[in-house]
């Protein structure tokens, strides 16, 4: 009789825990709903929306005999609800300007508590929302003297729209690629540590479905696979660790002006200042489009990849891309790395030209044309030119074409799927 009513006194603390905890995630969910709704927290929507993801992947980890998944829901569609009646039921800023597109939260993903905490060496694409809500107390490097995030640097480079001189093209086939890579190499313990950090079973079945669009964990992943891979590449991994492999999420900081300790804490693992190749990958929110920065700081040169080709929309990615770089080389000057580079004069091209015959003139022409006529294969393109660089090249011949897109979608889908399951 004693056990029994200590078993019905636990249960009830338990259902008391329980209801604590959905109580919780209501509350929490409520109030980042309502600060998205806010207009004055507009410069911390990405942070914001972030926070909510994170939120959000809990749900999953929370659920058990107790706590049942249709509960939570109901936490998190109240929470929206009372937002969307306090505030309306739009963001303060659209969700076409999301710069991480929402998954399916409803499937299986790898927990965090999985993660090797053995592994001590911090990647610039290892960050949780920790070091987004850190604050710079926090930060493990000194305050410098002159602070470089109020830097404001708009002409550092002139967009030059002509065909750039010493293009080499890449002639590997997509179509052929099979697991493991042409090399036969192996990703190494850092690599997998961090796809197990960051890249989830969701993100692997967006990657896999036809039509979707990537976000920025699928093509930050992707690309940071490929370069560990190429980095032990016996052919080509002189040129892949030549190269600085930046993530989607540092212009951000650039746009939000983020304090020199942040912006350093992240970026400088990258030993950009070492590297002859910089590598920005870019969302742009308004197209929902994904666009490539490729640097050449030696020569001052910029390469612009765009699959739909839109030349005035570079005109504002350049003005964010030379304030970041200008703190870039700022802050490793500061920190006792000497970046020998201008912050002036720069020259940026776009990187890949069609030939057009012209039948009336009997001769053809080159110019910049669309290779891009979805809506979806945008970050696919932006994976495939990143590899491209990484592999010493400046782009993808006539091989690579939407018609290919599909294979090199299988093949980077199978080659996360390889990743997640060291």
């Amino acid at each position: 009789m004693l056990k029994q009513d200590r078993s019905i006194e636990e249960k009830k603390r338990l259902q008391s825990e329980a209801d604590n905890l959905c109580r919780w995630i209501g509350r929490e969910l409520l109030a980042v709903e309502i600060a998205l709704r806010l207009s004055s927290n507009a410069p911390l929507f990405v942070h914001l929306t972030r926070h909510r993801d994170h939120l959000l992947h809990l749900k999953s980890s929370w659920v058990n005999p107790l706590v049942s998944m249709e509960r939570l829901d109901f936490q998190h569609a109240n929470g929206v609800k009372v937002a969307s009646d306090l505030f309306g039921k739009q963001a303060a800023v659209g969700r076409g300007e999301l710069y991480s597109l929402n998954v399916n939260l409803d499937s299986e993903f790898l927990d965090e508590n999985d993660i090797d905490g053995n592994s001590q060496e911090l990647d610039s694409m290892d960050f949780l929302m920790s070091d987004v809500l850190m604050s710079i107390e926090e930060s493990e490097y000194p305050t410098l003297l002159e602070n470089t995030h109020a830097t404001e640097n708009r002409h550092m480079m002139d967009l030059v729209w002509i065909k750039p001189t010493g293009i080499v093209e890449d002639y590997l086939d997509v179509t052929a690629l099979e697991l493991p890579m042409p090399s036969g190499i192996q990703p190494s313990s850092q690599a997998s540590a961090y796809q197990c950090h960051g890249f989830h079973l969701q993100d692997l079945q967006r990657l896999r479905q036809a039509g979707m669009l990537l976000n920025d964990i699928c093509l930050n992943g992707c690309a940071r696979t490929l370069k560990s891979i190429l980095d032990s590449d016996p052919i080509h991994g002189l040129s892949s660790r030549s190269c600085a492999l930046f993530t989607t999420y540092d212009l951000i900081r650039a746009r939000y002006t983020a304090k020199d300790p942040d912006l350093w804490r992240i970026i400088s693992p990258t030993e950009y200042w070492n590297k002859d190749v910089w590598i920005l990958p870019i969302h742009r929110p308004q197209q929902s489009h994904w666009v490539l920065c490729v640097a050449y700081p030696e020569h001052q040169t910029v390469l612009l990849y765009d699959s739909l080709v839109g030349q005035e929309a570079w005109m504002n990615d350049l003005e964010d891309i030379s304030t970041l770089f200008t703190r870039l080389v700022q802050l490793a000057n500061q920190y006792g790395h000497q970046v020998r580079t201008s912050t002036h004069g720069w020259i940026a091209q776009p990187a890949h030209f069609c030939f057009c015959a012209n039948l009336l003139l009997n001769h053809g022409i080159e110019k910049t044309t669309p290779i891009q006529f979805n809506g979806h294969d945008c970050g696919l393109w932006v994976i495939a030119w990143i590899m491209s660089t990484l592999r010493g090249f400046a782009t993808f011949n006539n091989c690579l074409t939407e018609a290919t897109m599909p294979c090199w979608r299988k093949f980077l889908a199978a080659l996360m799927a390889n990743h997640l399951s060291y």
